[in-house]
């Protein structure tokens, strides 16, 4: 009792509790009965018509009431337990209101072959039967009385026939409604029953399938005209024989069942029946049923990035049948009874611990997921699925980085040899979650302080690298800055970048061809556009020079030429690149191909040739590695699905050229296709570089 009260005083509000003090002074609550395993109280408000039914199990600290107040415990259980305790403290079993109404009090008698009903109001040790509505007898002094929910159920389930010789339609309802209240046939105390009785049905075994035929119930001892039969249990509504055609036939001919339908059978019809009619089981050929205690049992599975949760209950240890959508699926050849007030009693339980219904599923997000299983502990029940493993708190993840032969090398590794896929990390990271899910199951946390210092510029990296060929040269001055950030070792290949973060880039220096001296005077602006060609010539990346038009790009582009070298530009322009290679680089081989009457001329130390031709010659133009390679009007690949970029991107050569005037005409997306030309990866994945940068 100590443990019940301590539990009840813990759950309440202050206000509740407050309200159960109040209404116990008021003498508003009056002990119904008292077992070992429960005890019944009523607690009436002044303001109600109806009182409140309160039931307390002790020995295991629980508690209902048949109330409608959202909080549980309600000031209702707490009046009633406060009354009860100062009852004890008195000496008395039961606390006893002596301002309250009379309680009711229901008995049966036989009459002429059936059941005649009558209702009396028990106030003390006076009697008196009640022979006007309840709601009338409540206003009058002769019959005062507190009435129950229940009391209230069985006057609206009487109807008009009030008390007397009830019809068959009364009966059935009025009998459900007097399960909870004290019944007496004959002034012998008798329980009703729910379950209609009027037929049984024999099973017995037929090969190694079984014979099935229905008959009367052996366990009735009397029948009463108004469609009630007792038996040595109570009393039970007489069943209604209305059926289907196909059970209607089985029952009265009989019917064999195949041993492979033996299982479609006890899991689906069989289970029917058991609610309907009594079950003869002579059949060893069927599962045989057992005693077991029902207990929740909870499907927690992972369903992508979610998790489903699917309360339920489960029979035996192991699990001898589980409850799924409400139907009874035993398991194997053992069934258990079903405990209907057990299986009430812990979908209470469930609702009020956790807040989830029984058979709803339930998907939670990762993030609640997590939390659900965290609070398992306080889980009273099985538990079943993948869910706990998918959905733990393992650790931190721990970021590895390494430079493999050109390539940037990232692996994040977690608690019990798990790892997480670099994918799912970087979608954690842009997100902005705390939590990544581990290969094999599991989250773990993303170290927040590193990922805000590292995190973008890995994305960069890794957004540039290519799967097959590593990180372009272009981005190895980035990976050195962040192996330096990190503290970690370049290695050589790497290293060798440094001077392209050292360089002073206000300070090139210049150099010019020797067939070129004395043929061209540059400008200042052309001197310093030359030198940064010839630098970015030496760190082996591709240079876009995007002077505007009539400022000497052509000249620039001769100075820095390195051979054997392929120009393509528009055709209009070609005889213009070749006379200017005549004029300012009279010691190179020039080649025009071009025109219907095209030849190649080996030897030469420049072809020239237009887009047109890098479509349709491509095989010729991809059998020769180029020093350099120079793209004029560049604009014209910046549709990278073209014929003419895709070309363009195949060509071999160890420098890369791009000379336009416009480099971007419509939109951020052309420059991708022109630096894909130049320096294949820099600016990462097409798709990347359009969601970062090209909105």
């Amino acid at each position: 009792m100590d443990e019940l009260f301590d539990t009840i005083r813990e759950n309440a509000t202050k206000e509740v509790w407050s309200r159960g003090v109040e209404l116990a002074r008021q003498d508003a609550v009056s002990g119904d009965r008292r077992t070992a395993e429960e005890i019944v109280l009523r607690v009436l408000e002044r303001s109600r018509s109806v009182s409140t039914l309160v039931t307390l199990w002790p020995n295991e600290a629980d508690w209902t009431k048949d109330c409608s107040c959202k909080l549980d415990p309600c000031h209702h259980v707490t009046a009633a337990l406060i009354a009860l305790k100062r009852a004890e403290e008195a000496g008395e079993e039961l606390p006893f209101a002596k301002t309250a109404g009379g309680t009711l009090t229901y008995a049966f008698h036989r009459h002429e072959g059936a059941l005649h009903f009558e209702r009396y109001v028990l106030r003390g040790e006076e009697k008196k039967q009640l022979t006007v509505p309840l709601g009338q007898a409540q206003r009058t002094q002769e019959f005062a009385v507190s009435p129950t929910a229940d009391d209230q159920a069985i006057e609206t389930a009487l109807g008009a026939e009030r008390r007397g010789r009830i019809g068959v339609g009364g009966m059935q309802k009025l009998l459900p409604a007097l399960m909870g209240v004290d019944v007496t046939l004959d002034g012998e105390t008798i329980s009703i029953r729910k379950d209609p009785l009027g037929i049984s049905i024999e099973i017995r075994d037929e090969g190694l399938g079984i014979r099935v035929i229905g008959k009367k119930d052996p366990r009735i001892l009397e029948t009463f005209h108004n469609g009630v039969v007792r038996t040595a249990d109570g009393l039970h509504p007489q069943i209604d024989l209305t059926m289907d055609s196909e059970d209607r036939n089985m029952l009265l001919h009989g019917r064999t069942i195949s041993h492979r339908d033996l299982e479609t059978f006890a899991s689906e019809k069989l289970p029917k029946w058991q609610k309907r009619y009594v079950i003869d089981n002579r059949s060893r050929n069927l599962p045989q049923f057992v005693d077991a205690e029902p207990e929740l049992e909870i499907l927690m599975e992972r369903h992508g990035d979610q998790m489903m949760i699917l309360p339920g209950i489960v029979y035996g240890e192991p699990v001898i049948a589980r409850i799924a959508d409400g139907d009874f699926r035993p398991i194997g050849n053992q069934v258990p009874v079903r405990d209907h007030d057990a299986e009430r009693r812990l979908k209470d339980q469930l609702y009020r611990a956790h807040g989830l219904d029984l058979y709803h599923a339930k998907l939670l997000s990762p993030v609640d997921a997590i939390r659900f299983v965290d609070n398992l502990g306080n889980w009273k029940g099985l538990v079943r699925g993948n869910g706990v493993e998918q959905f733990q708190r393992v650790g931190a993840v721990r970021p590895s980085i390494a430079w493999n032969q050109g390539r940037l090398e990232i692996e994040f590794e977690g608690e019990g040899g798990k790892s997480a896929a670099r994918e799912a990390v970087f979608k954690a990271f842009q997100n902005r979650e705390s939590l990544v899910p581990l290969m094999g199951g599991g989250f773990a946390e993303l170290p927040a302080d590193w990922w805000n210092l590292y995190g973008s510029k890995i994305m960069d990296l890794m957004a540039a690298q290519n799967a097959k060929d590593g990180l372009p040269k272009a981005a190895y001055s980035q990976a050195l800055e962040l192996m330096d950030d990190l503290g970690l070792e370049a290695p050589s290949d790497l290293r060798i970048f440094q001077r392209l973060k050292d360089c002073n880039w206000d300070d090139l220096p210049l150099h010019i061809p020797k067939d070129m001296e004395g043929r061209v005077t540059l400008r200042p602006y052309q001197k310093e556009g030359v030198a940064w060609l010839q630098q970015m010539q030496s760190f082996e990346l591709g240079a876009l020079l995007a002077d505007d038009m009539g400022l000497g790009k052509t000249v620039q582009a001769l100075t820095s030429l390195q051979t054997p070298a392929l120009i393509i530009a528009p055709t209009s322009v070609l005889p213009n690149w070749k006379r200017e290679l005549e004029k300012f680089r009279p010691g190179l081989k020039a080649t025009l191909y071009h025109g219907p009457n095209r030849k190649w001329e080996t030897g030469s130390d420049v072809v020239l040739t237009s887009y047109g031709l890098l479509r349709q010659d491509l095989d010729l133009l991809l059998a020769q590695e180029w020093a350099e390679i120079v793209l004029d009007e560049a604009q014209t690949i910046k549709n990278p699905e073209s014929k003419v970029a895709l070309a363009a991107y195949q060509l071999r050569a160890k420098g890369r050229l791009a000379l336009s005037g416009t480099p971007v005409e419509n939109r951020l997306d052309d420059l991708w296709s022109v630096f894909q030309f130049l320096n294949p990866g820099l600016l990462g994945q097409r798709k990347d570089f359009r969601e970062r940068w090209a909105r």
